[in-house]
C-alpha cells in the first residue's frame, strides 16, 4: 500500500491553496515560525516538526509549552493580538497536515493569548469621500465611487472586466463572478447613476474581456497590491493618515468606502446592503428576489449613497421610475381586461 502514501511537505501544503493571497499569507507566517525555531531552539522548523511527530502522541505538554513560548515571546510589540491568533491558526493547521497530534480544543483551554482590543471604527462620510475624490485621478475616482455605491471589495473592483457590467438595466448591474467573490460566491450588485458618469468614459473603448482598472496580463494579487499602494499615496495627498492604536491600521482605507455603502444601505433596507456586499449570512434572505425587485430596492437606497448629486433629484428620479412601472402594470391589466371583454362579446349569440 506504500504506493498510496504521498509525502507531505511545506511545498505540498502550499499547493493545496489556490488563492494567491492566502498562500502568500501562509508562507509569511511559516517563515516567521521558522525564524522562531532557529532562535529559540537552534533547530530548523522541519527538525522541530519531526520531533513533535514523535512526542506529541504521548506528551501533549511539550506542544503546549512550545505554543505558549511562541505566543508569549515570538512577537514584537507592534504585532496585534489578532495577528498572533492568525499565526497560531495557520501553524496548527500545518502541523496537523504534517500529522502532529494536536487537539485544538484542549490547547484553547491551556494556552494564554493576549486579549483582542476592539476600537470604535471611524465612519466614512460624504465630506471625506469628496476629499479623496477631489485628489484622485479619473480612474481612481471611478474605482472609489464604485466601492461607495456598490459595496465591492478592493479585489473585486480590480478584477472587473467590461463584460461584468450589464448596461441595459435602469441602474448598471455588476455581476461578480465566483472567481472574484469571497468564498467563491457569485452575486450581483448595482451602480448609482452618479458612479456611471465617472465610469462610462473609461469603458467606452474597451473590449468585453478587457480589465477595467488593471493590466490584462497582471495577476489579480499583484494588481490588488499595486492598487493598495496607489491608495496609500492618495491618502497621503489628502492628509488623512491617522491610524488605530491597537492594530496600527489606517482609519481610512479602501474598505472604508465599502463600509460607507453597507452602513447607508442598511439604514433604508435592513439586510439588503449586506446582501449586495456579499456577506453570506444575509444572502438567504434575498436569493429569491428577481433582478427587477432588487433594482427597486437599490433605487430606494441610491439617494443615501450620493456623494455629489442632489439627493432630492435622485429621489424624484426614483419616484418617476416607480410611477412609470405602475403605469405600465396598469396598462397591461387594462389590455388584459379589454381582451376578455372582446372575447365575451364575440361568444354572445
Amino acid at each position: 500500500m506504500s504506493y498510496l502514501t504521498k509525502q507531505r511537505t511545506l511545498e505540498t501544503f502550499h499547493s493545496l491553496t489556490k488563492n494567491e493571497a492566502t498562500r502568500r499569507n501562509q508562507q509569511s507566517v511559516l517563515r516567521h515560525f521558522e525564524r522562531f525555531c532557529l532562535k529559540q531552539f537552534d533547530r530548523s522548523m522541519e527538525t522541530v516538526i519531526e520531533d513533535l511527530i514523535l512526542v506529541s502522541k504521548t506528551d501533549s505538554q511539550k506542544i503546549e509549552d512550545l505554543f505558549q513560548e511562541y505566543i508569549s515571546n515570538g512577537f514584537n510589540e507592534t504585532n496585534s493580538a489578532r495577528t498572533i491568533r492568525t499565526h497560531y491558526s495557520i501553524i496548527t493547521t500545518y502541523l496537523k497536515y504534517r500529522k502532529v497530534a494536536i487537539d485544538k480544543d484542549d490547547l484553547k483551554t491551556v494556552l494564554s493569548f493576549p486579549r483582542v482590543s476592539y476600537e470604535e471604527l471611524v465612519p466614512m462620510n460624504r465630506e471625506i469621500i469628496r476629499k479623496f475624490i477631489d485628489f484622485a485621478s479619473p480612474t481612481e475616482k471611478a474605482k472609489l465611487l464604485i466601492q461607495a455605491s456598490s459595496g465591492l471589495r478592493n479585489q473585486e473592483v480590480c478584477g472587473l472586466r467590461k463584460k461584468d457590467i450589464q448596461t441595459d438595466t435602469i441602474r448598471w448591474t455588476i455581476h461578480v463572478s465566483s472567481k472574484l467573490g469571497k468564498g467563491s460566491k457569485a452575486r450581483i450588485t448595482f451602480l448609482s447613476n452618479e458612479t456611471r458618469r465617472f465610469l462610462e468614459p473609461l469603458i467606452k473603448e474597451l473590449h468585453p474581456d478587457d480589465m477595467i482598472f488593471v493590466n490584462n496580463n497582471t495577476t489579480l494579487y499583484s494588481s490588488k497590491q499595486y492598487e493598495l499602494k496607489k491608495f496609500e499615496r492618495l491618502r497621503e495627498r489628502v492628509g488623512l493618515t491617522e491610524k488605530y492604536e491597537s492594530s496600527n491600521k489606517s482609519k481610512y482605507s479602501t474598505h472604508s468606502f465599502r463600509a460607507f455603502f453597507v452602513t447607508n444601505a442598511e439604514k433604508v433596507h435592513d439586510g439588503f446592503g449586506h446582501a449586495l456586499a456579499g456577506h453570506s449570512r444575509y444572502m438567504q434572505q434575498y436569493e429569491r428576489y428577481t433582478l427587477e425587485e432588487k433594482l427597486n430596492f437599490y433605487l430606494d437606497i441610491e439617494p443615501s449613497l450620493s456623494i455629489y448629486d442632489n439627493v432630492d433629484s435622485i429621489s424624484k428620479d426614483t419616484r418617476i421610475s416607480n410611477l412609470q412601472k405602475q403605469v405600465d402594470s396598469m396598462k397591461s391589466m387594462i389590455d388584459e381586461l379589454s381582451g376578455r371583454l372582446e372575447s365575451n362579446q364575440i361568444l354572445k349569440p
